[in-house]
């Protein structure tokens, strides 16, 4: 039985998750596209065309992807940032935080400041690395928070309860032995 809001177009048409797109498209080569997925869904956040991005069929977001990431290891092997390609040619700042940082909804707020967009790097308790991102949008006042391991990839609302929701997913798998990695966008200068 299919719910409501979902109608036949939107079930197959929308972001699945960095699983399903490996299962159908990566021919058992199962590298992780967190990576990937999340610096492209920034990229596309920061023209305001995420929602749009997310709709795409699944094949053009894998392609999507590949490509990302193979930009992601021209940045890396030219000694650039490809952990945050997303922020390429922006001004913005690597950090390391304890898990606390993200774990926290306050202190993550706190955290973020002026900032807009963080990418952020952690390990999982079952020995994998993982990427997500959040984003505040000040001119639409909410907040979105991405996953590739979520069904449609993002959560979007009113930013305490998107931070709420991002600190317990990442508190229900971040292994709290490691610090996370944070790329956070440097606010533009007035």
């Amino acid at each position: 039985m299919r719910s409501r809001f979902f109608t036949k177009n939107s079930m197959y048409q929308r972001f699945t998750t960095q699983k399903a797109l490996l299962d159908k498209y990566a021919d058992g080569f199962y590298v992780g596209l967190c990576k990937p997925l999340t610096n492209k869904y920034v990229e596309m956040s920061l023209k305001g065309k995420e929602d749009e991005w997310l709709q795409k069929p699944d094949h053009e977001i894998y392609k999507d992807a590949v490509e990302t990431e193979n930009h992601q290891y021209k940045l890396d092997s030219e000694g650039k940032d490809g952990r945050h390609s997303a922020f390429e040619g922006l001004e913005h700042e690597d950090l390391e935080v304890k898990a606390e940082t993200l774990t926290n909804p306050d202190t993550f707020e706190k955290f973020m400041d002026n900032s807009d967009v963080a990418i952020i790097s952690y390990h999982q308790n079952t020995g994998d690395a993982h990427q997500v991102a959040f984003r505040k949008n000040r001119k639409e006042g909410n907040c979105s928070f991405f996953d590739a391991n979520r069904v449609g990839g993002q959560i979007k609302g009113n930013c305490p309860s998107v931070r709420k929701f991002m600190s317990a997913s990442i508190k229900s798998e971040i292994d709290e032995e490691f610090d996370a990695l944070v790329g956070l966008l440097k606010p533009p200068k007035a």
